[in-house]
């Protein structure tokens, strides 16, 4: 794996962009709850785990912890989110924030990674996703990446929703991952990042999680 904590990171600018959205009722409000709907498609998944870790949803009292893992995981082209924008991503209606805490009463309940993704118009977009360096090798980037597709509805083959993400062309190991989880490439935007680095463009289409070597 690469030295950098980030497993993705959309450039700074469109993470700006995209938080603008986070105050509008978007015309297509049922992808993230699609896991209530009943489907058959959604409901039997099996999702890949991480022994010793839970996954929850994040709480605005997390915002300052995930900053810090973003500023800590900045490398590759990005100066990080701040608390404020975490703190607006956790409390928007159309935003998914996913953290992953050590398990246990020994240990604190702080998050120790981290992904978030948007929900707008029948579409997923992956917003950032982070793992604190003494937490890697463990599995703990795909069990977030899974859980957050199926929190977002794109586990369900009949209403579910695509999933959209930039990733830097160089971060093999994040490539990896995505098309491990059903991800495919579908093009390239050059320089994307602030120090000119290309993104790779990934789709997932709807549909259960089927695993790939």
């Amino acid at each position: 794996m690469q030295s950098a904590c980030h497993m993705h990171r959309p450039a700074a600018h469109q993470s700006v962009q995209r938080r603008a959205h986070l105050g509008a009722q978007p015309a297509w409000h049922a992808a993230r709850r699609v896991r209530h709907s009943g489907h058959a498609s959604c409901a039997a998944q099996a999702l890949p785990a991480a022994s010793g870790y839970s996954l929850r949803l994040a709480q605005p009292s997390d915002a300052s912890v995930l900053a810090q893992i973003d500023h800590q995981c900045h490398a590759q082209g990005s100066a990080g989110w701040s608390e404020q924008l975490f703190a607006d991503d956790i409390a928007s209606s159309i935003s998914q924030c996913m953290v992953a805490v050590q398990a246990g009463e020994q240990h604190d309940g702080q998050p120790v990674a981290f992904a978030t993704c948007l929900v707008i118009a029948g579409e997923a977009q992956l917003q950032n996703m982070a793992v604190r360096a003494e937490h890697q090798g463990k599995g703990l980037g795909r069990m977030l990446l899974a859980r957050l597709l199926q929190e977002c509805g794109c586990l369900d083959s009949v209403r579910g929703a695509a999933c959209l993400l930039e990733v830097r062309t160089d971060n093999a190991a994040a490539v990896q991952l995505y098309t491990s989880l059903g991800f495919e490439k579908t093009g390239t935007r050059k320089r994307f990042y602030p120090d000119g680095g290309d993104a790779l463009l990934m789709e997932r289409p709807p549909g259960p999680h089927v695993a790939k070597s």
